[in-house]
């Protein structure tokens, strides 16, 4: 029974880990690229809700932002902090779907 194992609770990347994180995603040109790579980054790694919008900053289009977060959102250690994420979308629809996502609906 392992219903008395205490959880263990995620860390997020590191700042240094992080900053060369996010300097291998600027220095990709096309955003299918960064989206991507942001999938990969979220094999074994979380974030938190400031680094993931930051990350999110790095594209140009909410279409791709929400894209990635599709994969960052389960990712994420302090999800109550997500307005910080929220601010990263020009449009209110894709703030509602962002949101969704965050807080765990429509999830892959």
């Amino acid at each position: 029974n392992h219903s008395n194992m205490p959880r263990m609770r995620a860390m997020a990347m590191d700042k240094s880990d992080f900053r060369l994180l996010r300097s291998l995603l600027k220095e990709e040109s096309f955003e299918n690229d960064r989206i991507k790579m942001i999938r990969v980054a979220c094999i074994g790694n979380y974030f938190t809700s400031s680094q993931c919008a930051d990350m999110l900053s790095l594209f140009s289009f909410d279409s791709n932002k929400l894209q990635a977060l599709e994969y960052i959102a389960p990712r994420i250690v302090d999800r109550r902090a997500y307005e910080v994420v929220l601010r990263e979308f020009s449009f209110s629809s894709n703030r509602k779907k962002a949101e969704d996502l965050l807080m765990g609906h429509k999830r892959r």
